[in-house]
């Protein structure tokens, strides 16, 4: 079974333009991303899907596959972008999570077995920041058919979440629920924060070691609930 990390970037923000190839110690944000994400243990594949070339130029040079796909309809990049690349499961994650941690990528990708659908952020119970969603190749055709919605078509999963009814669902959370503490980067402000924590903890694969050395916060382990 081939499970492919696949990470969306563009560079036409309307928050924070450029926002991805910001420095982060060193490296831009979104090579930052692309390293952290492959390694995680259980993907065959990590690739960038972009509507930039240049992206997926840097991208290569950073030793990683590209699909160049749609700027807006960013469920059909996935679509082709998983097609291209022989997907049996796919992985979502956005090129604005720099601390992305690849220990839940496995978490989810273990918690999906059966399931539709596995994901950090069903009720929101996560760090934000740590988004992953993870779906079998046959779901994401299944949702290339039936979303019509510009919104639907943007936001690759979010047809399933306005419509968990129809979908086989597991949610990875903390036992606590973090997601009050955001590490995404939407603003320049965002982005201070997370140079704070590379700063502060060079050590930081693992999502519970920067929240203990930059915030003194104890991160519960990981609870897995069927939600549909």
């Amino acid at each position: 079974m081939k499970r492919v990390a696949i990470v969306q970037a563009r560079l036409n923000s309307a928050r924070f333009p450029n926002k991805v190839l910001a420095d982060i110690a060193g490296q831009p944000m979104l090579e930052r991303v692309l390293r952290r994400v492959r390694f995680a243990s259980r993907l065959s594949q990590t690739i960038l899907a972009t509507a930039n070339p240049e992206l997926a130029v840097m991208a290569q040079e950073w030793g990683f596959p590209t699909l160049v796909g749609h700027p807006t309809d960013v469920l059909d990049r996935y679509v082709k972008a998983a097609t291209a690349f022989k997907a049996d499961v796919v992985i979502r994650i956005t090129g604005d999570c720099p601390l992305i941690d690849p220990y839940v990528i496995d978490q989810c990708i273990d918690a999906l077995e059966e399931h539709d659908y596995a994901a950090t952020v069903i009720d929101r119970l996560f760090v934000q920041g740590l988004d992953v969603e993870v779906f079998p190749v046959d779901v994401l055709h299944r949702v290339h058919r039936l979303a019509t919605s510009e919104a639907h078509r943007e936001h690759v999963t979010l047809f399933i979440r306005d419509n968990l009814p129809l979908f086989d669902t597991a949610e990875v959370r903390a036992v606590r629920g973090d997601s009050a503490l955001n590490v995404s980067v939407d603003t320049p402000e965002d982005l201070e924060r997370v140079r704070f924590i590379y700063r502060e903890c060079p050590d930081n694969l693992e999502h519970r070691k920067w929240l203990e050395a930059a915030y003194g916060y104890t991160s519960e382990p990981v609870a897995i609930a069927a939600t549909a």
